[in-house]
């Protein structure tokens, strides 16, 4: 096997467009649920010898706290062998990007953060039930550039109702001008 996948299906809140297995959990189920993957990645250790690429999905993974995230990262890389993977990614709300989590992502060689970012109009974001706006994807960008994490994919979504033309446009607009890496639209 050369990729894993694997998924936290916890938010701080339901979006009104996902259809991904997702819950609000609180902290008891969130670490109940991550002591289960982390028996489940004990079990399989043999089988992730060949590991090339990681991906961290959900929900949102930093629906996390950050001392469960960190304790499961650590498990991660205290089990997986981190110098042959390539690319190691996880989902973020772009709210979640703080300092600590930035840090966090370095220290366990996190090379690749997907923002859930949808659109940069604060009007779409809310009707999307988003706990984010659209300063907040530019501050997450900033931050996890300052931490020379720059192999960042935005996740967009278009065709939104009440969405107009020139609101694709300045999404589309904004984008050319990050310079982000990837662009899932």
């Amino acid at each position: 096997m050369e990729s894993l996948y694997i998924h936290i299906p916890f938010c701080t809140q339901i979006c009104s467009y996902c259809d991904f297995h997702r819950e609000i959990a609180n902290p008891q189920k969130k670490k109940a649920y991550i002591n289960a993957l982390k028996h489940e990645l004990w079990y399989f250790k043999p089988r992730l010898n060949n590991l090339k690429t990681i991906y961290i999905g959900g929900g949102t993974p930093t629906a996390l706290s950050p001392a469960m995230l960190a304790d499961f990262l650590a498990f991660l890389n205290e089990h997986i062998n981190m110098a042959q993977i390539k690319e190691f990614t996880i989902e973020a709300n772009p709210k979640d990007i703080t300092e600590t989590m930035a840090i966090l992502f370095k220290k366990y060689h996190i090379n690749r953060i997907s923002l859930g970012a949808q659109s940069f109009d604060d009007a779409l974001l809310k009707l999307l039930r988003r706990n984010h706006e659209a300063k907040d994807i530019f501050h997450a960008i900033d931050m996890l550039n300052r931490h020379e994490l720059h192999n960042i994919s935005l996740d967009m979504i278009f065709a939104l109702p009440t969405q107009t033309m020139n609101m694709l446009k300045k999404d589309l607009k904004t984008l050319m001008h990050l310079k982000i890496k990837h662009i899932s639209y």
